[in-house]
């Protein structure tokens, strides 16, 4: 019985880590997406593709969020990329969430 119950909360665990973990390999794909100007152009074409990024920010991981972070920079720094301000707001927002811990 104890084993059941050991194995059934890590199981538990797992899944709640794995989902944290899926966050990330998220945010990596789409980085890897994105270093390239036809997955970058695809991705922002999206018309909340910045805000969905950047909710990504609430992810409790720091590498996570240095990553997202890194994401909203690359789309800061393209001209004429129409959700600049968008971008702007979300790093200043991300900077200051970290600055605050």
């Amino acid at each position: 019985m104890y084993s059941t119950m050991t194995n059934s909360k890590a199981i538990k665990n797992a899944r709640l880590i794995s989902q944290k973990d899926d966050v990330h390999v998220c945010i990596m794909c789409l980085r890897a997406i994105m270093n390239y100007q036809y997955g970058f152009n695809l991705v922002m074409s999206h018309a909340h593709a910045v805000n969905e990024i950047a909710l990504s920010l609430n992810n409790k991981s720091s590498r996570t969020k240095a990553l997202v972070l890194e994401l909203l920079a690359a789309v800061c720094l393209v001209r004429g990329t129409r959700d600049h301000s968008v971008c702007v707001r979300q790093l200043q927002r991300g900077v200051q969430g970290e600055a605050s811990l």
